[in-house]
């Protein structure tokens, strides 16, 4: 049978959320299973390296508010990378969790650009409790502090700052918003072709979690059992109290890009990562309250829609 005639395996696309163990599934699931065709940065263990037009792809995602200029050479390129598929794969994966981010063009457009790219992929997408959801962005925040902007408060002050502007394109709010996300999606895709995760499960039971992920992907789901047996770190760790307060200092001390200082607090606030210090941030009872009550009519509707149980997970929107 000519190589034309073969038919492509099935596609999905791995839109995140950010922030959901995605580094760890990336660059130790998905990378190394032998039956996936993974495509993604380099970064996130895939063939595409900084620079590359893949990586053009993913800085457009990320951040263009027009996101109709420069998509058909986008189209061209994307549908040249993926429709060469390797032999003796089972699946094409893409991964990207921009695709789920709210800068740019926001995330109705970006789930509509994802169908009108990859109009016959499956979607796989993974939530976060609310609270912990917002920690982790916060400290990636602080982290990766984006040039010009200004220091950012104390997370509590950040919270409060973030939920009371919940209606702003750039609030992270926004991307609390996990029912109305999914829909999106599956307005696109249909809500046969969309599997919503739970970040807690991978956490607590990944059995289960990887089992379902695999009969999703249609892969034997042996090497990702293999894989999270062999593992020795989990991707992109969520930082030591010292790491977090040298952070902390170095954005103030300056946020126009890369420093020396900058630098040196960061190399001294690693010292003694592997000891038990206390969280990084330990929300205040007022912030919890105020991110509960924001989530829960999103975390109930999608529970009850998808099945997912998540007061098990002590999601917000299940008190009596």
């Amino acid at each position: 049978m000519a190589a034309s005639a073969v038919q492509a395996p099935p596609l999905y696309l791995h839109v995140g959320l950010p922030k959901t163990a995605t580094s760890t599934l990336q660059q130790i699931y998905f990378a190394q299973h032998p039956d996936i065709d993974y495509f993604a940065l380099a970064r996130k263990g895939g063939p595409f390296p900084k620079h590359s037009p893949f990586d053009d792809f993913v800085r457009w995602v990320r951040s263009s508010p027009d996101l109709e200029a420069a998509r058909e050479c986008h189209r061209a390129y994307l549908r040249w990378e993926i429709d060469r598929t390797r032999e003796g794969r089972l699946c094409r994966l893409i991964s990207e969790e921009r695709f789920t981010g709210h800068f740019g063009a926001g995330l109705e457009a970006k789930a509509s650009l994802a169908q009108d790219l990859f109009p016959e992929a499956r979607i796989l997408l993974t939530i976060r409790h609310p609270v912990s959801y917002l920690v982790s962005n916060y400290l990636q925040h602080l982290k990766y502090q984006r040039e010009g902007q200004p220091p950012l408060p104390t997370f509590n002050a950040w919270v409060e700052q973030t939920l009371t502007q919940a209606n702003h394109p750039l609030s992270y709010a926004q991307t609390l918003r996990f029912h109305d996300l999914v829909r999106a999606y599956e307005r696109q895709f249909g809500p046969d072709r969309v599997l919503v995760l739970v970040y807690e499960q991978f956490r607590e039971r990944p059995e289960q979690f990887l089992a379902r992920l695999s009969d999703w992907l249609g892969v034997s789901e042996a090497p990702f059992l293999r894989l999270h047996r062999d593992r020795h770190t989990v991707r992109n760790p969520g930082p030591t109290r010292p790491e977090f307060v040298f952070w902390y200092l170095r954005q103030r001390w300056v946020n126009r890009g890369p420093n020396l200082i900058g630098a040196l607090l960061t190399k001294a606030s690693q010292v003694g990562h592997r000891i038990d210090w206390r969280p990084a941030i330990r929300p205040s009872p007022e912030s919890r309250s105020l991110i509960r009550r924001f989530a829960a009519a999103q975390c109930r509707a999608l529970s009850e829609a998808r099945g997912l149980d998540l007061q098990d997970y002590g999601y917000p929107g299940f008190d009596c």
